[in-house]
């Protein structure tokens, strides 16, 4: 009978040790699992960090482009303007001296 209830026990005892070691391969399987997740998050995070600081790099180019575009455009607008005046001088002069002329 006290070898019957050491069977029972070694029994149990192994039917116990082989739930904790299905239990503990489940818990590393579902670690692993979580592993893979997190580092799918992670790259997919890092993918799209990537693609937003290419775009934001982008567009940071073609507004510096703008305005270097807009400030030759001025510069271009600013030396039109003082080949006008000068003109414009030179047209006022011109016809103070035909003034004169005609006041002779």
């Amino acid at each position: 009978k006290a070898e019957q209830e050491r069977d029972g026990h070694c029994a149990e005892i192994t039917r116990l040790h082989n739930a904790l070691r299905s239990l503990e391969n489940d818990q590393q399987d579902q670690e692993e699992d979580l592993t893979i997740e997190v580092d799918d998050l992670y790259r997919d995070l890092a993918d799209e960090m990537n693609d937003k600081e290419t775009y934001y790099n982008r567009r940071v180019l073609s507004m510096e482009k703008d305005v270097d575009s807009l400030r030759e455009e001025i510069e271009s607008l600013e030396e039109e303007k003082d080949r006008l005046n000068f003109d414009n001088e030179n047209i006022v002069a011109d016809n103070e001296c035909l003034a004169e002329e005609k006041n002779r």
